[in-house]
This record gives C-alpha cells, sequence and structure tokens, in this order.
C-alpha cells in the first residue's frame, strides 16, 4: 500500500444513498511510516483522528470499524477502529487504537460499504482483501460444526477469517448433497501441513477451525476436494496468511 497527503478510502452508507458517507477511514504518509484516522463524517464535522503512531507500508493490516447506535439523539452515534497485524481477539479489547469518535453529522440508517479513490494528489493505494460483517464481537470457532440443516444452494469455499490471523482462524464452506470432502492446508512450496476434513458429511453449510501456532508466519493455501456418488465433483483453492 501507499499514501499520501491522506484521504478515506471506506466508509459505511445508508442503504439507499452514495453521498452520505460515514465512519471514514483514512489513510495518510506520516514522516515515511501509515497513519490511519477516523472520522464520522466530514472533518468540519466532528475532525479526523489519527493514530499516533504510525504502521508501515508494505504490511497487511486487519481492520474492524465498530459502530455503535445511540438511541435518544440524532447525532449522538459512536464509532471506534481497532487496527490488528494478526489475529483479531476473542473479546473486545478495552481500548480502540482509534476513538471513541463522534461528531456533529447526522445519525444514520446503515446499509452499503463504500470503497473510493479519493484525488490524485491524496488518495491511498489499498489491496483489500474482504469485508466482514457483524453485529457482535464474533471471530472464532473451536472446532468444526454443521451451521445449518438446510441444502446449500451451491458448493462453496469462503475465505477463511480472520486473514491474517494468529494462531486461529475459521474456514467455512457448502455442499449441496451427501458426498466426501478432504479439507487440506499447504504451505506455499504444495506441501501438506494439516488435513482438516477427510470424511463423508451431508449437504449443509460447514465450519473448521485451524490453529498455525506450531507454523512459521507466511503464506499458506487450503485446498477443498469434494466427490460424491453419481461422479459430481468440486473444487477450490483460497489463500491464507499467519502473521507472528
Amino acid at each position: 500500500a501507499s499514501a499520501q497527503a491522506g484521504d478515506y478510502f471506506f466508509a459505511l452508507l445508508p442503504p439507499t444513498s452514495t453521498t452520505l458517507y460515514t465512519s471514514r477511514f483514512y489513510a495518510k504518509d506520516s514522516l515515511g511510516g501509515l497513519s490511519f484516522g477516523l472520522s464520522k463524517s466530514t472533518a468540519a464535522a466532528g475532525g479526523i483522528f489519527y493514530t499516533a503512531g504510525t504502521f508501515s507500508f508494505g504490511t497487511t493490516y486487519l481492520v474492524v470499524i465498530k459502530y455503535e447506535f445511540v438511541t435518544g439523539g440524532t447525532n449522538d452515534d459512536i464509532m471506534k477502529a481497532f487496527i490488528f497485524s494478526s489475529g483479531v481477539p476473542s473479546t473486545e479489547p478495552p481500548n480502540p487504537t482509534i476513538g471513541p469518535v463522534t461528531g456533529t453529522a447526522p445519525d444514520n440508517t446503515l446499509g452499503r460499504i463504500a470503497l473510493r479513490q479519493g484525488t490524485s494528489a491524496n488518495a491511498p493505494v489499498a489491496n483489500v482483501d474482504g469485508f466482514r460483517a457483524s453485529t457482535s464481537w464474533d471471530f472464532t470457532s473451536t472446532s468444526v460444526s454443521n451451521l445449518s440443516t438446510t441444502i446449500s444452494d451451491n458448493f462453496y469455499l469462503a475465505q477463511n477469517y480472520p486473514n491474517p490471523f494468529n494462531p486461529n482462524t475459521t474456514i467455512r464452506y457448502n455442499i449441496v448433497e451427501r458426498g466426501f470432502v478432504n479439507l487440506t492446508v499447504y504451505n506455499s512450496l504444495g506441501k501438506e501441513v494439516k488435513n482438516l476434513i477427510n470424511s463423508n458429511a451431508e449437504a449443509g453449510s460447514y465450519s473448521v477451525d485451524f490453529n498455525g501456532s506450531g507454523l512459521n508466519s507466511g503464506i499458506y493455501f487450503y485446498k477443498i476436494t469434494y466427490i460424491n456418488k453419481s461422479g459430481n465433483s468440486f473444487t477450490d483453492t483460497k489463500k491464507l496468511i499467519l502473521l507472528k
């Protein structure tokens, strides 16, 4: 990633709006390092609050933006940012990296996520791996579990979460009918490091926890292979990053 004078590249929006950006998340160059910022709306409507320390360019960070709806007022919602260079803890840390942040802009309902470039003079350049929205701080799983007894609409291997992780991450997948499932983790050289699933399973949505405590930091891959008695098959591979 790179950044210049600083501008927001991520924000939340009401479900029918393309202009009411809230929980704006910024990146800017700070004496050769990377500084992140958070505002409710525009700088004039409450200010932009930046991290006191700098982060490193060329590094993967996982950012959790918490938006708290406060009842009783029309402009008192609260925003916080938590920034991690490894996995997300199982419970919310008592002190956010940025915040609490409020502002004078009106509160909004939320229904969209926005990514934007800003202007050529101040925009950050970021590689964004993905998003996850949740109503609670729940990012961990400790065992394989069937999440649904409803037959899945399609075969699907989800991106592990959190990613990057340390040392636990969760992998979710769907299968549409009973069949044999193999889910295996490989290192960057293609060597198997952990077999997670190697058994028959009923149709449904599943999750499995992967613990990388015995592995070195780096890029790994996980591959799912499915086949049923009729010979129908499905395979997919995704990347996961272990940062210690």
